[in-house]
């Protein structure tokens, strides 16, 4: 074994502030948690980082992405930018 430091072979694990509840998206885009609820249900927003027993876990650079080039319509449907 060589000197310095060990790596896993996996992903990095994210700092906690790289990652996002739907309460904190839902902040983010200014909707309701329901809306993040139901664009998750409906498979119109990116797959969680993991699913916890408290609920999904988003990654901030998938949202932000998302959202960036999607946005919410008057009629609550998501259409590109």
């Amino acid at each position: 074994m060589s000197g310095g430091t060990s790596e896993s072979a996996s992903h990095a694990v994210p700092e906690p502030e790289e990652l996002m509840s739907g309460r904190e998206i839902a902040d983010l885009l200014g909707v309701q948690p329901s809306t993040v609820r139901n664009y998750h249900a409906r498979g119109q927003m990116p797959a969680p980082y993991v699913k916890l027993a408290c609920g999904p876990i988003w990654l901030r650079s998938d949202i932000e992405h998302w959202a960036r080039f999607e946005r919410r319509t008057s009629t609550g449907t998501l259409t590109p930018d």
